[in-house]
Order: C-alpha cells, then structure tokens, then sequence
C-alpha cells in the first residue's frame, strides 16, 4: 500500500493517455510488462551473447511531415484504414474499459471515444509541460479559495456534440465524475478522478464546469489527474447508471472494503460491487463518440469496424507547435489560439485535424507472424503493435515494396537494480564502479544496432520538460581503459583489493580478468546472482544481462547470470520482493514523472509496504522532495524538484538506468501521418487514427 500524504494523493496519477495521445496502458503505476513463460534456465556469464539483427541502419525514419498537404493527396484521399492489432478488445464498454479492464488493446480501439478537457502536446519541449486544450478554452486555469474549497472553473468550446448530434455539455463532464464517485469506481476512474482530494463538480452552465477541491491541487490532482479524465454521454448512459444505482438503495457506502469488516462493511462493499458489475456488464452497440470515430462493433469474430464521426469537435483544426514551447490552434472559422508564448521561426510541426478515411477496420491477428506477413502482402495498411517487430520482422518487412518505417523513442526504461538491503550492493562505490564500466554508448550503437538509445537518468530524454540536463555528462566519450581504470580507482580509495588486481591489456584492448575481489575489511565478495530476461523475453535487456555478468567477471566476482522469462524475473524482483542481488527490467512510463516518488521513496519499500520501491533505497532528502513535487501546482516549480530527484538517484544509484528502447512502426507508403516521430511510437497516439490519411491506391 502507498503510505498516502496529508492530502491523501495517490503517487502514481495517469498513464499513458491518447486523445491526440491517449492512453496506452490505463495503468495507476509504472508496470512491467509481463509474458507468461516457460521454466527459468540458468545461463553460465560466459555463454554467447544473444545479438539482435545488425543489418538494420538502412531502414528508413521520417523525421517530418509538410504543413501544407500536396493537392494530389488531397485528390486521392481518402480510404479506409485497415489496422491489424494483436488481440481483441475484450469490451466495447467504456466504464469497464478503466474500471476492471484495462486492456492496452481495447484503448487501441475505443480509447478516444472519451474526449477529455486537456489533452498532451504532440512535441516534448524543454521549456513547457505537455498539457494543451482539448474541449477546454484555456489552459487549465489555477483557480482560488472560495471558503473551505479550492475552485477551478473551466470554460469549454460550445455547440461540440457527440457523434449522434446530442449536445457535449458540462453536464456530462458532471454525470461522469458523479458516478465515478457513487459507485466507488477504482482503477484508472479513481486515478483521474480522485475522490479524496475533488471534493465536488458542478456545472455552472452548459459551457461551464467548476471542480472543488479540499485544498489547491497539485499537478498530480489537477493538470495530470482530473484535467485529462475521460467523459462520457450521460443522455446514453444514464439509464445503465440508475440500474446500477438501484443496487445501493438504503446502502451507507462503505469507507473500506481491505481488511477485517463486519457484516454490515460486507454487505456494503457486496452491494457496491454488485452494482459496478451492473455497469460492466453492458455491452454497447455503437455508444456516442466524442472521438474521431463510432466502434460500430465486431462485424465477424476477428474484425471490428469503426465508421467516421460526421460531428467530431476538432475536425479542421489547425495545430502548430513551435521550438520555444508556442502551441497554436486555429478553428476552422479561423479563430486563433495561442498559448506558451509568441510562436518564433518555423513551426517544429503543423497538422490539420481529421478524421479523413472513410472507417478503420481493425483485424485481429494473435501471431505477429502473421501479422507483419498480411502487412507486407498489402491487406492491412498498419499493424498496430506497442512492442514493435521482431528483428527477423524488422528486416523482412522493411524489404517489401511499398513499405514506410517510422522510428520512435518509447517511453521505457530498461535498468539495472541492486539489493540495497545486502552487502556489498549498498556500498556506493561499488555501484559507482559498475555504472562506469558499463558503457550503454557501446552496447546500445553497436551490440545492439542503434535499436535502443543510452539511458542517464530514471526519465527518458526525450521527455525534455521533466528530464533533467545536468545528467547529460559526456560520459559516453570515454574510452574502454579509461572507464576501467576510473572504476578501479573508485574500487581501490574505498579500500576492495584482490587476490589477483585485474589489468587492462593494451595490445588486445581487453581486460585481464581479476581474481578474488575483496570488500573493504578483507572479506571476498560473496557469490553475486544476476537475473534479466531470457532473449525469448527480450532480447535487448538479454545482451545488456550478459555484457554486465562479463564486467562482474572481470572484476573477479562469482557471478551466477539468470536469464529467466519475465513473469518469473518479475515475480523475484518485483512481487516477492528481495529475492535478488542485481536484475534487469523495465518499466513503461507516463510522460508526468510522478513515478519516480512511486519507486524510490522509503514508504513504498517492496518488503515493508509492498510498494514498487524493489531496491530498499532510503534517502531522507530524496523522501523530503516527493511530497512537495506532487503537490506543487506551478510546472516551473514542479520541474525544478523533479530534476533535484533525478539528480539524487543519480548520486545514490539505486538503478542504473541502461536504456530506452526504440520502436519501429511499419506501414505502406499510402498513409500519411500528420506529424513523426512520435515520443512512444505510433502505438502511443492509437496509429494517429484520427489525423491520419489513407490515400486511395
């Protein structure tokens, strides 16, 4: 359990989100991905390295797409948009999609039928957060104390209806977050709708929606919480709300259902659970959109169809991004938005606002194989695939006509961790030493052909606005001796020797291995257990598991390197928590950095709390920032305390970050995207299916 603060926040708020970028993973916390697998194999640290496909630099990026749309795209446009996804959504229904659901490939298909007040920018700017208005006038405004309450009222674009004609109003924004709150919605509801820190929401008029807050809100609450929630049709829903509803007649909502309760506890929390799977239980045909696109529903077992939104609010915007952090919106009718400042130069990028096809058609194919052969024979236009291909994929995709590659960074971060709990791997030096033999430069541009970008810090570079750029060291120049010799000096000040000191050979350019590394005080390091995923499971954090048991080696440590599957890894490292010296994961991340909090501090340690904080790692000035960061409601501000975090773990070194991983979305040249690359691949915006063009071959 997260040991709340005095408001009571949730440190982990939203994850990925689409609507322009909606949500890719409806996770409260950063989760890794987990694949069921076969046995765990031991794997010797001198086995051969499992390597990735070299034979990929030629494939194509594009870097940029032209503001002004030739006229004979414009002639050919526009067909239909033919999706090949992985798996089936398994509901059409939106409430139970972020309530018990919470499928990354049910968002793929109805994530944007919610639109929210706020949405993120396409770019990420060093100078400005990511959060721009959708349905919202302004951006989200600070607000003010009105007696006990803090009160932000947001104003929203008029005459917007839903995909049947009916007016998008307040009133919805209103109905949504009331039933969330009378139903006790958990999951994702609850984190976008925080019932213990928004108090009430009220519409002042049809265009106007006021949220109370018991206090100001933070960014975790407000901008990254409440201002991104979804809302949904109340004139469609509301009759499936009031059945719901009929479950709790005379029923006291319940402050709890964890723990020992007494009958009446239990048949509180049975009521409200009945009446939740109510609404769960409702399989919609065609539900008003706000998207883009209707889900009209399966049209066969294995294909879903969603028809064109004639009514869509954003059709025609214009919108434009500039390099000193402008956003711009310009209204069909002409109006002008512009927020972050007076656009400067050239815009980064410039896009019109669809939907442009005629309808998607999402088929569903449960072996990638498959997939990416349909894809190269022509019969789908994209395969919509967060994980990104397979090397042998990569390669023969790439090789067939008419195929486009679009290279993204994704939003992961591949790391190693130590037991903190455990000596020697709670001395500083020691991880010192190890963080400077392991050259990510090398591994990740050479062992690994450029399919994944070095890591320096816990938050990916590229997400520029939280990362922070006093960690961009310079440390990749250095060179194989210099780093050994570095890390040898580090060992050798704080007092290990060996039995045998390593050496650097300077004809072969290698080391010579050591013998008996001993810890301060005599002792020889005790036998080190390694554990990173399989190449089955992963084949880039595979070389990085190897490449690192090869420097414990050198360095004259009995390693034993476990290449296990991830939900077996997962299950040591993450879930019984401690049962490990030294692993390799990664996490899939949200661009709002409150993750960080959920990782490191000391209330969230695995073995006392059963937190995400893996490692034990306990630093009292690292504690002291992560209140006052979530609950800082000034971006600036908020910036600067997740930098000093940053910069903390750094020092301390709890994880080594290793690197983020590239995506590689593979489609036919007849598609053309508004705007790319795109910060967590193509899978992160839904295959852009409402901005997107499909020409007509």
């Amino acid at each position: 359990m997260l040991t709340p603060s005095p408001k009571k926040i949730r440190y982990f708020t939203v994850a990925l989100l689409l609507l322009g970028l909606f949500l890719v993973a409806c996770q409260p916390s950063p989760t890794p991905e987990s694949t069921s697998g076969s046995v765990a194999t031991a794997a010797p640290s001198r086995t051969p390295k499992p390597t990735p496909n070299t034979n990929l630099t030629s494939i194509p990026g594009v870097t940029h797409v032209p503001t002004d749309t030739p006229d004979e795209i414009t002639q050919s446009c526009c067909a239909d948009f033919r999706i090949a996804i992985l798996q089936a959504p398994t509901t059409l229904n939106y409430w139970r999609y972020l309530g018990e659901d919470n499928s990354r490939w049910t968002g793929f298909v109805i994530g944007d039928e919610a639109p929210s007040l706020y949405e993120y920018s396409a770019s990420r700017i060093a100078t400005r957060p990511d959060i721009v208005p959708a349905l919202a006038l302004d951006l989200p405004p600070a607000g003010e104390q009105r007696q006990d309450f803090w009160v932000i009222p947001v104003k929203m674009i008029e005459s917007v209806t839903w995909s049947d004609g009916e007016p998008l109003t307040a009133h919805d924004v209103v109905f949504t977050i009331e039933t969330v709150f009378a139903l006790q919605l958990g999951e994702t509801w609850s984190d976008f709708y925080p019932a213990q820190s928004l108090a009430a929401v009220k519409a002042v008029d049809d265009y106007t929606v006021e949220f109370s807050f018991y206090s100001q809100p933070g960014l975790s609450e407000w901008q990254y919480a409440v201002a991104l929630g979804p809302i949904l049709p109340q004139h469609f829903w509301q009759p499936y709300v009031d059945e719901a509803l009929a479950n709790l007649a005379d029923v006291p909502p319940p402050q709890t259902c964890d723990g020992i309760l007494t009958e009446t506890q239990q048949a509180a929390c049975q009521a409200y659970a009945k009446a939740r799977r109510s609404l769960y239980a409702v399989e919609p045909v065609s539900p008003p959109s706000g998207g883009g696109y209707v889900t009209a529903g399966f049209t066969s077992d294995r294909t879903i169809r969603r028809k064109l939104n004639p009514y869509f609010y954003a059709a025609g915007f214009k919108i434009s991004e500039y390099a000193n952090g402008a956003w711009e919106r310009v209204f069909p009718d002409g109006t002008l938005q512009q927020f972050y400042g007076e656009p400067q130069g050239e815009p980064l990028l410039s896009y019109h606002r669809g939907p442009f096809n005629r309808s998607i058609e999402f088929s569903i194919y449960e072996s990638d194989v498959v997939a990416y052969d349909i894809l190269a024979k022509g019969r789908v236009d994209y395969v919509l695939n967060p994980d990104s291909l397979t090397d042998e994929w990569l390669r023969q995709t790439a090789q067939a006509s008419e195929i486009e590659a679009y290279t993204s960074a994704q939003n992961n971060l591949a790391y190693l961790a130590f037991n903190l709990r455990r000596a020697p791997f709670d001395r500083l030096e020691f991880r010192q030493a190890l963080e400077i033999l392991i050259d990510r430069e090398r591994i990740t541009q050479k062992d690994l052909a450029g399919l994944a970008y070095p890591a320096d810090a816990i938050v990916p570079q590229q997400n520029a606005f939280w990362w922070s750029p006093s960690l961009g060291s310079g440390e990749e120049t250095l060179s194989p001796q210099v780093r050994f010799e570095t890390a040898l000096q580090i060992l050798k000040v704080a007092g290990w020797s060996w039995k045998t000191e390593p050496t650097w050979d300077p004809i072969t350019q290698q080391i010579i291995p050591g013998v008996e590394l001993r810890q301060p005080g005599g002792d020889p390091m005790p036998e080190t257990n390694l554990i990173f995923p399989s190449a089955a499971s992963d084949v880039l954090m595979a070389v990085f598991g190897q490449e690192i048991a090869d420097i414990l080696t050198n360095l004259g440590i009995p390693v034993v390197a476990e290449s296990l599957e991830r939900e077996i890894l997962v299950n040591r490292a993450l879930i019984a928590g401690g049962s490990f010296d030294l692993y390799i994961l990664d996490w899939r991340l949200p661009l709002y950095p409150g993750y960080l909090c959920q990782l490191f501090t000391s209330t969230n340690d695995t073995l006392l709390t059963g937190g995400y904080n893996t490692t034990g790692y306990n630093n009292p000035s690292f504690d002291a920032l992560c209140d006052p960061f979530l609950l800082e409601p000034e971006a600036q501000t908020a910036q600067k305390l997740a930098q000093q975090m940053q910069n903390l773990l750094a020092a301390d070194l709890p994880y080594i970050p290793l690197f983020n991983p590239q995506v590689v979305d593979m489609m036919h040249t007849n598609v053309i995207l508004p705007y790319s690359p795109i910060f967590g691949g193509l899978a992160s915006s839904q295959g852009f299916q409402n901005d997107t063009r499909v020409l007509n071959k």
